[in-house]
């Protein structure tokens, strides 16, 4: 997996100017305190588990706002979501815990791509960072399934959504009716479609491109 430093990511052309704001790519690192127990090794990059070893769950403080907004226009000026993946394990290198805006911009790169088991990773990891996924989150994810053509994952996780206290939109269905659609499931998608006006969601034009492609199949 592509790691990025601190020199890369400055190179990616940041410039967050403002009030309390940092002035300069080359300055945005130092915004963020670095751990002082690194591991020993001549590798300049790190797997996160190899530098979460060092450091216990509690010394990782959840990432203020002010801090998260230079953080999430780099994921979003990335330019694949390895290197979505990278600017999080940064964040993480520099004592913060993620925040699920931070995620969710890093699983929509994912979907983009089609890289559903990926997407399902950083959703794990966020729920073991006491991050709670939103609904956001998991219609990226579903997504992710989607163009994957992961459809029993797609649906288990739309069910999900309920299971943890959270109501599915149209987003939700409309991915998952999507996911369906790719794996050569019409009845499923369209009892998806149908499950949604039920539920009094109101279809849109996607909504209902799914389920015409859907019976295309």
């Amino acid at each position: 997996m592509l790691r990025l430093t601190g020199t890369r990511i400055a190179s990616l052309g940041l410039s967050h100017a403002g009030r309390g704001g940092v002035s300069s790519p080359s300055s945005l690192l130092s915004a963020f305190p670095t751990p002082n127990t690194t591991p020993s090794t001549n590798n300049l990059y790190f797997r996160p588990v190899e530098v979460l070893m060092l450091r216990s769950f509690a010394s990782l403080r959840q990432i203020p706002k002010q801090k998260a907004l230079p953080y999430m226009k780099l994921i979003k000026d990335a330019r694949s979501w390895q290197d979505g993946i990278a600017i999080l394990d940064e964040i993480e290198r520099s004592g913060f815990v993620p925040n699920v805006f931070l995620y969710s911009a890093v699983i929509s790169k994912c979907a983009k791509e089609g890289k559903w088991e990926e997407a399902l990773k950083m959703k794990k990891k966020m729920v073991g960072q006491r991050v709670k996924p939103n609904v956001v989150v998991y219609n990226a994810v579903i997504d992710a399934c989607a163009n994957g053509c992961n459809s029993d994952e797609a649906i288990k996780l739309l069910r999900e959504i309920e299971e943890q206290g959270l109501k599915p939109d149209v987003k939700s269905f409309s991915a998952a009716i999507s996911a369906c659609g790719k794996s050569a499931r019409t009845d499923d998608a369209l009892s998806l479609f149908v499950e949604m006006e039920e539920r009094g969601i109101e279809p849109n034009v996607i909504s209902f491109n799914a389920a015409i492609s859907a019976c295309e199949k």
